[in-house]
Order: C-alpha cells, then sequence, then structure tokens
C-alpha cells in the first residue's frame, strides 16, 4: 500500500508539473522555460540533449529529466519534443509517438519494483491556445499505449498495458494569488487494460485479467496551490489544494484468470452496464463515491463444484471519506456500502436448495457508518514506538444497518463515542460508550426452514432460539429487537441485561 500512495504522489505530482508548464505566454520559447520552472518547483530535474530555434519553432532532443521520493527514484526520456509557433497566438506542441520512463522502490519493508513504462501514442494532436493567465490546451488522442513491466526480478512480477482510442478533450490552468487552478475533460471511445502478475514464490502461479470500457468521460478541477512536490513521498495534497471531479463509464467487462499449480485454473467473468466515480479531495481528506449499475459475474474452474456459479447485482457502491495523512484534530469519516438487488445462478440454487424452500428474492445489504477521527501518522511512515496504533477514533455513528437475504431482514442505526487515553472492552480498543439498535425480522421462520433442509442441526437451533430470547425482545409476528448498550467502564448490556 505504501508503494501505491507513492506511485500515486508521483503521478500526481508530474500532472501538475505538467499543467503548470502551461503557465505562459503562447511562444514557444516562453512555454518551454515555463516548464522546467514548473518542473523544478515540482522537483523534477529536466535536461535537454539540445535546443535549436529556427523561423517560429523551438526543437529539443533528448529531453532527460529525473525525479526523488522517499525510497522511490523516477527518470525518463523524449527524444523530441517540437513547439511551432502558429502565428495566431496559439503553439502547436508535437512529441515524439515513443518515450519511456522508469520508476524503481526500494522500501524498507516489502520488495523492491523496478517498473519500466513504454508510452506509445498514434497522431496525437496538442494545441496551446488563450492568454498567459489562462492557458487552454486542445487535445485528440486517437490511440494511446502504456506498456508497464517491473523487471526487479527476471521471470516474474507484473506486465501489463493500458490502452486508450478516440480519445479528445481539453485543460485549462489559470493563475490564481496562491499559485494556478485547473480544470480539464476527456472524452474516450475505449479504455482496456491487460495485466499479468507471476508471483516470485510461486511457481507455475499467474494471473492475467483484462478489464475494459466503453465510453468514458472525466472530468476534473482544482486549486493545487503553490504545485505538488515528489520530495513529500505522500499522496496526500498539501494543505489548502483541492481537486475535485467526475468519472462516467459506459459497458465493462471484467476477464480474470488464475493458475495455481495445487489447485489448478479458477477463472472469474464480469460485466456492467455502466459505472461512476464521484471524489472531492482537500489537502489530507479524501472522498470518493463509486457504483457499478447492472452487474453480472460468473465463476468457474477446477475447484468449483459446479461448472459454473454467477450471478447479478442491480447496484454495487462505495463511499469513502477520511485522511490521508497525519493531522493534529479530528477529521470527518465516512464508510458506505451497498449491494443492491443480489441474485444468484440457477446452477447454484440447484445445488443448494433443489426444492426451492429458501427465499429466492433479491438479497441488499445497505451500511452507511459515519463519524469522526485522525490518522497520527502519515501512512508511509513507521511507528515511533513498536505497535502503536496508527489512528484515534473519537465518534462513530452507524446511520443505517440492512441486510435483507434468504426471507429475514436486519436493520440497526447506533451511535458511540470513544476516550482513547482508556481502555475499551478488548485489547487495543478504547473505553466506548454509547449504544446499538438492532430490529430482526424472519429470523424464526428462516431457522425452521434451514432445520427442515438439514443444515443445521435441532440441538443448534434450540441454542439459537435461547440467545435470541435472553438478549431480544418480541416486536410483533417472528420479529424482535434488540438494544446494547456500552458505557465507558466497560459495562455491557441487552434491553437492560447486564451482559458484562
Amino acid at each position: 500500500m505504501t508503494q501505491v500512495h507513492r506511485a500515486a504522489g508521483l503521478a500526481l505530482a508530474l500532472t501538475s508539473a505538467t499543467a503548470a508548464a502551461a503557465h505562459a505566454d503562447v511562444t514557444p520559447a516562453e512555454v518551454w522555460e515555463s516548464w522546467r520552472a514548473a518542473y523544478a518547483a515540482a522537483g523534477v530535474t529536466v535536461t535537454p540533449g539540445s535546443e535549436q530555434s529556427a523561423d517560429g519553432t523551438l526543437t529539443l532532443t533528448d529531453v532527460a529529466f529525473s525525479a526523488s521520493a522517499p525510497d522511490t527514484e523516477l527518470s525518463g526520456s523524449i527524444p523530441r519534443i517540437v513547439l511551432d509557433d502558429n502565428g495566431d497566438g496559439t503553439v502547436t506542441i508535437t512529441m515524439s509517438p515513443d518515450y519511456s520512463l522508469r520508476v524503481q522502490t526500494a522500501p524498507a519493508e516489502g520488495p523492491a519494483t523496478d517498473m519500466h513504462l513504454d508510452v506509445a501514442t498514434t497522431d496525437m494532436a496538442l494545441t496551446a491556445s488563450g492568454t498567459p493567465d489562462a492557458i487552454t490546451y486542445a487535445y485528440v488522442m486517437p490511440r494511446l499505449t502504456l506498456d508497464i513491466a517491473d523487471r526487479a526480478e527476471p521471470g516474474s512480477g507484473m506486465r501489463g498495458t493500458l490502452t486508450i482510442e478516440d480519445g479528445k478533450g481539453t485543460s485549462t490552468l489559470s493563475a490564481t494569488d496562491s499559485g494556478h487552478s485547473f480544470a480539464y475533460d476527456l472524452a474516450a471511445a475505449r479504455l482496456r487494460t491487460d495485466l499479468t502478475v507471476t508471483p516470485p514464490d510461486q511457481p507455475g502461479g499467474k494471473v492475467d485479467m483484462t478489464l475494459s470500457y466503453a465510453d468514458l468521460a472525466a472530468a476534473s478541477e482544482g486549486d493545487l496551490g503553490a504545485g505538488l512536490s515528489l520530495n513529500t513521498g505522500t499522496a496526500a495534497l498539501p494543505e489548502g489544494a483541492t481537486v475535485s471531479g467526475t468519472v462516467r463509464l459506459g459497458a465493462g467487462e471484467l476477464r480474470m484468470t488464475v493458475a495455481d499449480p495445487e489447485n489448478g485454473e479458477t477463472r472469474l467473468t464480469s460485466a456492467s452496464e455502466s459505472g461512476s466515480l464521484d471524489f472531492a479531495n482537500e489537502g489530507v481528506m479524501v472522498n470518493y463515491q463509486a457504483a457499478s449499475e447492472g452487474v453480472t459475474f460468473a465463476l468457474s474452474g477446477d475447484s468449483v463444484p459446479v461448472p459454473e456459479v454467477g450471478g447479478a447485482a442491480r447496484r454495487v457502491g462505495f463511499t469513502l471519506r477520511a485522511p490521508m495523512g497525519a493531522t493534529p484534530n479530528p477529521r470527518d469519516l465516512e464508510l458506505g456500502v451497498e449491494l443492491a438487488g443480489l441474485t444468484l445462478s440457477d446452477s447454484l440454487w440447484s445445488m443448494v436448495d433443489p426444492e426451492s424452500k429458501l427465499s429466492h428474492e433479491p438479497a441488499t445489504l445497505q451500511l452507511d457508518l459515519s463519524g469522526k477521527g485522525r490518522l497520527l501518522r502519515d501512512p508511509s511512515a513507521a511507528p515511533e514506538t513498536p505497535g502503536a496504533p496508527p489512528a484515534e477514533i473519537q465518534s462513530l455513528d452507524l446511520n443505517r444497518l440492512m441486510l435483507d437475504l434468504l426471507g429475514a431482514r436486519l436493520d440497526g442505526s447506533g451511535s458511540f463515542s470513544f476516550d482513547n487515553s482508556a481502555p475499551g472492552v478488548a485489547p487495543g480498543l478504547p473505553a466506548a460508550d454509547g449504544s446499538l439498535d438492532l430490529k430482526l425480522t424472519g429470523a424464526m421462520g428462516l431457522l425452521d426452514t434451514l432445520v427442515q433442509m438439514g443444515f443445521v442441526a435441532q440441538n443448534q437451533a434450540a441454542g439459537a432460539r435461547l440467545m435470541l430470547g435472553l438478549f431480544t425482545t418480541p416486536a410483533g409476528e417472528d420479529t424482535v429487537t434488540s438494544k446494547i448498550e456500552v458505557t465507558r467502564d466497560g459495562a455491557i448490556s441487552a434491553n437492560g441485561q447486564r451482559l458484562k
């Protein structure tokens, strides 16, 4: 995870530096000088092999760049960059269709990586226009391919290809009192990723994956202040910086094959009608909302007991709001999970419930959590004291819990506050104070059906009924409720009955 954070920081900082490079008058020489200054501010050293200017054209050859972050080194080169003055206040920028990057990591914990990235473009066109305080780039990208290979250990590691087809869009950078702000939009007909992972410690093991989407549309805007530096080694934005945006996806498809020398081959396929991502990040805070609609999936392989296990879901959603870096004060926390309209294939039902005694109605899970908390250190930093907790939670609210499954339904809500200076009911947990309200419907009917089917023994069912009777209160036909309360002194009670 640390390497992922650092790679994200490198990528975002390079994007920032490239955008900042646009803050120039629309003449080739001024564009190039602004690039150098912007990359320098981001901690990137840029050195051309040669510069030639003639007849309104600036030609750069063998442009090398390098940067360092904690445990990470980045280097690369572009054979040729040509900036043409169009004579109308615009500049056309043409780069070599192929160039390469290299990212090497040597973390204190975990394996080292040596990622080689080869970029290939076809007929890419980029034009800058506007004023020095608000430069707009218009680009056309018929095809872009990024080949990735981890060459740290020959014969193992990760190899992949990212392909974007029929892409086009615009980006604008504007000067602000604190630095600069940006906005961009991108549309592409197709996006595809092919990935192969070969574990170094598992001879014969391999994972192959292909992920593709149609009709990609993305837009983002933000205020980056003075810019991002690669030298911080963190994925968090600088204090005061903001970035927000949306991603919309058309039909998607995932195909994955896992080869295991002991268990054989396992195959997973999945598809979705559409997908979305909304994000709004400010400083150390990240805020993501992702969803897929019309999801289907199928699992097969040597270790699967039936020819194929499949299913579908009307909607799959995820929400996260949390700090990505250490903060002196508690920040807002949010976590949401939604799995709506889950159904299973007839082949699976015929194996577990051939007489259709169970409810086959679509299942739904909804979870909505919020609260206050803070990270005590950056995710990439080692603890000063071994075993020290990485975070503190001051409060946690269960706004909604709903699980509707096999004809039974569980609903819940609650609220807790925490004292991180005092021990809680279990080792490693802080003292808590609060309550949880639960409502369970249809559980007795489901339990009776499971006994009839032979999945649950009579004595086990009797024990379950006894436990429900002790810790719940009847609230209607096959409906019970329970109120769980916790106090700072470690006491736990259910419906007023002391449990601990």
